[in-house]
């Protein structure tokens, strides 16, 4: 049984393999989790969720189950990043 989500945004391989040229490592997370990765480089740890940019803004809204994620890290001063694209 894996744990990993079986569906990934189309624009996710190429963005890991960027930030992997970058020196980043990339920690892939579970769909409970309400995001899909952690990002670490130099010291630095990023909670990432990757969207689709060229989707419609329709396909890119958050579930509810990441809505609920962002809330919990906020609500304790850590950033929740939505990453569309390279920029």
């Amino acid at each position: 049984m894996s744990y990993l989500k079986t569906q990934r945004d189309d624009n996710e391989a190429g963005l890991v393999r960027l930030w992997k040229q970058l020196g980043c490592v990339w920690i892939e997370q579970p769909r409970e989790a309400g995001f899909d990765g952690l990002l670490l480089r130099n010291g630095e740890i990023w909670i990432v969720e990757i969207k689709d940019g060229h989707k419609p803004p329709s396909k890119r809204k958050l579930t509810p189950n990441e809505i609920r994620r962002m809330n919990e890290l906020y609500a304790v001063g850590v950033d929740y990043n939505v990453v569309e694209d390279e920029e």
